[in-house]
């Protein structure tokens, strides 16, 4: 009886937190090698207190040395990320982000992540006006673009 009272009182004073959770994900599906690929995605603060949301694209396959091999690129980055800044959202809010940024490969398919993070507090602002961020990862969903002409 004391543990079930602790338990329920521990539950009634729990902090209000930011919650985030997508409420509409758009994403081309298909493409042509070359063709913009134009991503959407809407989150919403399904928390009880203010917070503060980013959406990132994430480009994280196929690693394009399988298909365009070239023994003088040996160290290439292959990481491509599009994000929204980071909005303030009362609870009940909705922020939506749109990416234009990725064009389909010569390749069968792509995949990307959709990434929704949330972070409790303000970013920290430095010195020269890059933010630095505790971003906890709310949500992910993973899309595949496939290659009309594959």
């Amino acid at each position: 009886m004391v543990l079930q009272v602790a338990v329920a009182v521990r539950f009634a004073a729990a902090v209000p937190m930011a919650r985030g959770s997508f409420t509409d994900v758009t994403d081309p599906g298909f493409s042509v090698p070359g063709g913009i690929l134009q991503f959407s995605a809407t989150a919403l603060n399904d928390g009880d207190a203010t917070g503060w949301f980013r959406i990132c694209v994430i480009r994280v396959g196929p690693s394009y040395h399988e298909y365009f091999p070239n023994p003088l690129d040996q160290v290439r980055s292959e990481e491509a990320v599009h994000c929204s800044t980071t909005m303030s959202l009362d609870p009940g809010q909705t922020m939506t982000f749109a990416s234009n940024k990725f064009r389909m490969m010569s390749v069968p398919n792509e995949t990307f992540w959709i990434l929704l993070t949330v972070q409790q507090q303000a970013p920290i602002v430095s010195d020269d006006g890059s933010d630095f961020t505790n971003l906890t990862v709310d949500e992910l969903m993973p899309v595949v673009v496939t290659n009309f002409l594959a």
